[in-house]
């Protein structure tokens, strides 16, 4: 006789759990996170068993990569799901309750509403699929404010299984980094995993999977206690071969580059690995990374789709005043335009439903010191004897 008979209801409650709206989002658990494994009884455990089978069967996962993703044997699991006994029964049982809880959030995460396809997010997408093809590390990299966050929290939403991190400053460790991965990736960390035993568990559960890891603000951990964190990340690489993307400010590159040509090996080692690496600065004929020609990192097109949602509609002047500030180096980007239409519109919205550059000009007045106000408008005005956009 089977430990659990699926041809047999597991309860009323269970199955009411089961059903309910909120288990399907992800909003809710059927196991508590503080109910101890012994009061986990064969109803529920079933309850959670079958709704990971109707899981795995939607979207065609293999039952091996769900093993690893929860840290057993897929032998064991197996066992699990056909109704027979193992040890542990409830501990697997609550392990995989939390690991389609946070699978059915990545589901239903819905992406960033003020995401807009521009020509920077396209090429950060393009790096993305390189680095999976050739399960590498992609490099991105580039000024402040231009999109980069949100164009690759697009991306974790979009790839299956695929996990996003965002360094903070706080937590630039090496123990930090391989918690914020296994948090991303729905490990369940227990709170007395010293850097080893967390990286064994890592190295299990990625190993030879497609799992897109992406690091976002991965600068900060740039010189960080002899670069530690970086090497974790470079030695994870090496014993799982997934893909990463790494994404940073335009000073990380050169940070490597100038470890490597200064005969530091092991940053040498670190920049060796990147397959792929994109300059988005690139798109624009000033900065470090153009040249004569560039062409500007947002046109008028994009510009306007990305305010095209904004409360007051932007006059042809408001959006040019927009194009020249998002494409003037290290101004910001569309960060700061954001910010400019932001407190625009909360001065101005009494007066009707159009945002004029004057309009602009003046909230920007009030964002920064009046030096660097000058400043800009100094780059904004020269920059107006060059084309920054094709318009059409």
């Amino acid at each position: 006789m089977k430990f659990f008979d699926h041809h047999k209801a597991p309860g009323k409650a269970a199955f009411e759990q089961l059903r309910d709206d909120s288990r399907i989002k992800g909003a809710s658990r059927l196991i508590p996170d503080d109910t101890d494994p012994q009061n986990v009884t064969q109803p529920v455990a079933h309850a959670v068993i079958e709704a990971v089978r109707a899981y795995q069967e939607r979207n065609s996962l293999k039952w091996k990569e769900i093993a690893r993703s929860i840290g057993i044997g897929v032998t064991t699991l197996g066992s699990l799901v056909n109704g027979h006994y193992v040890p542990r029964w409830q501990d697997h049982a609550i392990d995989l309750d939390k690991w389609l809880e946070a699978e059915l959030k990545r589901e239903t995460t819905p992406r960033p509403t003020e995401f807009v396809m521009t020509r920077v997010a396209e090429s950060i997408r393009t790096v993305a699929e390189v680095a999976t093809a050739l399960k590498g590390i992609g490099l991105i990299y580039g000024w402040a404010g231009i999109g980069k966050t949100l164009a690759l929290q697009v991306i974790a939403a979009d790839k299956p299984g695929s996990c996003f991190v965002s360094i903070k400053t706080s937590v630039t460790t090496p123990l930090g980094v391989l918690q914020a991965i296994a948090t991303g990736i729905g490990l369940r960390v227990n709170c007395n995993d010293g850097q080893r035993a967390l990286t064994l568990r890592l190295e299990q559960i990625l190993r030879g999977t497609p799992r897109l890891i992406i690091i976002d603000e991965i600068h900060k951990l740039c010189g960080s206690c002899e670069d530690k964190a970086l090497h974790v990340l470079r030695d994870l690489y090496d014993a799982t071969g997934v893909p990463m993307l790494w994404s940073g400010t335009i000073d990380l590159v050169a940070y490597l580059d100038r470890g490597r040509a200064k005969g530091r090996e092991p940053l040498s080692q670190i920049r060796s690995r990147v397959c792929i690496a994109r300059d988005l600065s690139d798109f624009t004929g000033t900065g470090d990374g153009g040249g004569d020609g560039g062409e500007p990192l947002y046109t008028l097109e994009e510009i306007r789709r990305v305010f095209a949602k904004s409360q007051m509609r932007l006059a042809p002047d408001a959006a040019q005043y927009l194009l020249k500030l998002a494409n003037l180096p290290d101004s910001g980007a569309l960060r700061t335009c954001r910010n400019l239409v932001i407190i625009a519109t909360k001065i101005h919205a009494s007066r009707g439903d159009v945002l004029t550059g004057a309009m602009l000009q003046s909230a920007h007045q009030l964002l920064v010191s009046r030096r660097d106000f000058s400043a800009v408008q100094g780059s904004l005005n020269d920059s107006e004897t060059k084309p920054v956009a094709r318009v059409g």
